[in-house]
């Protein structure tokens, strides 16, 4: 099968204290957080995709009211500590949706912060193959490396074309970067969130991973209150 090139919006995500966590949860509580990553991704694959538009196509409905158009055009990858999430620019908003919902699952379920970037430009994504490569993913490295508190910051262009579709709700300033707005508004979510918090900081963190969750117990809630308004 030929692989084509194409513009995508591309979101590359790491796992804050990964490699610590070997010493600290260990070994087997680390495969199963990558496990349920990778039951994230598979819900992306090509051979559920296939099925799932069997399944759609044999229901004779209109297929934007049965399966969103945009989880087709969402293809993730996953390798250890960080994850690839692209889709065309149309699917924007799928894909913020998607890179969120894993962002949220990694710190309430897991207790793990993420920290990443999102970028765009010409990009293959071949599923089949396990390959994801182009310029945007440098890009979105770049800015992961470049940031040291647990946000997905996203690159000028796709702040522009978030502006162009009216996707404010799902983006987040926080007084330096527009991030992605990774915050659940459910009270639960809230609450878990900040047990998590209040976990790491007893812990006994140094100065630097101290102000990684500093900046999530003051920012967090001010995220949720952001899609209250919207």
């Amino acid at each position: 099968m030929d692989i084509t090139s194409e513009e995508r919006i591309v979101a590359y995500v790491d796992v804050i204290g990964w490699s610590e966590a070997f010493d600290t949860i260990g070994h087997d509580a680390l495969v199963t957080v990558a496990r349920s990553i990778a039951d994230h991704k598979a819900k992306f694959s090509p051979s559920l995709k296939a099925d799932i538009s069997t399944w759609d196509k044999s229901m004779n409905a209109n297929h934007d009211i049965i399966i969103q158009k945009g989880y087709y055009g969402i293809n993730f990858s996953f390798v250890s500590d960080n994850f690839v999430v692209s889709a065309p620019k149309e699917y924007l908003k799928d894909l913020l949706s998607v890179t969120k919902w894993a962002c949220m699952c990694l710190l309430v379920d897991h207790g793990f912060p993420t920290r990443g970037g999102i970028t765009f430009g010409i990009f293959t994504h071949d599923m089949e193959h396990d390959i994801a490569i182009g310029k945007p993913l440098v890009e979105a490295v770049d800015i992961e490396k470049h940031t040291h508190m647990p946000r997905v910051t996203l690159s000028d262009t796709v702040r522009q074309l978030v502006d162009c579709n009216g996707l404010s709700e799902l983006i987040y300033f926080d007084g330096e970067k527009w991030v992605l707005n990774i915050a659940n508004v459910s009270d639960v979510w809230l609450s878990e969130s900040r047990r998590r918090i209040k976990t790491a900081l007893a812990s006994g963190l140094d100065e630097s991973k101290a102000e990684k969750w500093n900046y999530l117990a003051e920012h967090l809630p001010k995220m949720a209150s952001d899609q209250n308004k919207a």
